[in-house]
């Protein structure tokens, strides 16, 4: 299944991955599609400032002009692989640029929320202890992610308390009919 994004992410790819490892640096380019294959990590589409259509690359192999995340263990941007065959992109307007405090394997990193991912097909997203959504992220360090709700604090200075807090939640076991 592919989508289209909310609407396009201004961002920089890493060269490798679009020649085969045989050349490093970034270029330019915008990210305006993903694709979900169920059981593999989200897969996403870009247009470089050359002209090519890049599809099926890698949450981590994206980079906002202003990264600053070396030493982030790029497997840990999105821990989960898609959980279904089906999928909806939504930009919620609750969340709309919201502050995001994330638990990115033993670190805690800020970030943006861009849109959220959320699977309706397939044998995990009808199970509610396994069924996740990708909440897209962009992060302060300049890396993009896709985390599941309880691996994020969405902060709201009107409304949430001041130090985010990860510990006390446990996943819903219920199937609601």
């Amino acid at each position: 299944m592919i989508l289209d994004l909310p609407e396009p992410i201004r961002c920089q790819v890493l060269q490798k991955y679009l020649t085969n490892d045989k050349h490093q640096g970034v270029e330019d380019c915008y990210v305006f599609a993903v694709t979900i294959l169920e059981h593999r990590t989200l897969l996403f589409t870009c247009h470089t400032e050359n002209g090519a259509v890049f599809s099926r690359l890698p949450i981590w192999a994206f980079r906002a002009k202003y990264y600053s995340g070396e030493g982030v263990n790029l497997e840990t941007l999105c821990p989960w692989s898609t959980v279904g065959v089906a999928a909806s992109i939504i930009k919620h307007r609750y969340l709309k640029d919201y502050e995001v405090q994330c638990k990115i394997g033993d670190a805690l990193l800020s970030g943006r929320y861009l849109f959220t991912i959320d699977y309706s097909e397939g044998l995990y997203a009808q199970d509610p202890e396994q069924h996740k959504t990708h909440n897209v992220i962009e992060l302060r360090c300049g890396l993009f992610a896709a985390l599941p709700n309880n691996y994020c604090v969405f902060e709201d200075a009107h409304f949430t308390k001041s130090e985010p807090h990860f510990s006390h939640y446990c996943r819903n076991e219920t199937y609601f009919q």
